[in-house]
């Protein structure tokens, strides 16, 4: 809490470089971080419409970037759209995650605000599994209020930087 004022400075700066509001690529990334809320939320139904907004935002003709990357984002959206249950909702939304990583690796965060890489070294049966979130407190998708604050924050990415 007493970074807060550094934060608000931070975030007025970036605001004045970042993209300009709701461009395709910011589209992208908060619709994703909508489907991480709703799993994280155990709210299947919320995560099965986020992930079809999801979907669309790969899908505009508008969003710039890597063509198979997009196509990767948007199958893996599809499938999340169309989960039967949570269990297959955070299957679709694993694959998600790392084509979202591989994104933010090449495109970079396109948001006013920081973005978190979390990892929970539990999911995915135990292979472990990653995550973006903006808190910096965990809100675990993989589990949601079975162990909302399982895993760890690896990396902060702060507006227009590039994950590497």
């Amino acid at each position: 809490a007493c970074s807060a004022a550094s934060d608000h400075a931070s975030v007025a700066e970036a605001q004045q470089v970042s993209a300009p509001a709701n461009s395709p690529a910011q589209k992208l990334i908060s619709a994703y971080l909508g489907v991480q809320r709703k799993l994280a939320a155990d709210d299947a139904k919320g995560a099965r419409a986020s992930f079809g907004q999801l979907k669309a935002a790969a899908d505009a003709k508008d969003l710039a970037g890597d063509a198979a990357l997009k196509q990767k984002i948007s199958t893996s959206a599809a499938s999340g759209a169309a989960a039967k249950d949570l269990a297959a909702a955070r299957d679709a939304f694993a694959k998600t995650s790392d084509a979202m990583l591989d994104w933010l690796k090449r495109e970079g965060n396109p948001l006013a605000n920081s973005v978190r890489v979390a990892h929970c070294p539990m999911a995915q049966d135990g292979k472990g599994a990653r995550w973006l979130q903006t808190d910096s407190k965990l809100s675990n998708p993989y589990y949601g209020a079975e162990m909302l604050e399982c895993g760890s924050i690896e990396k902060e990415l702060k507006p227009g930087s590039k994950l590497n």
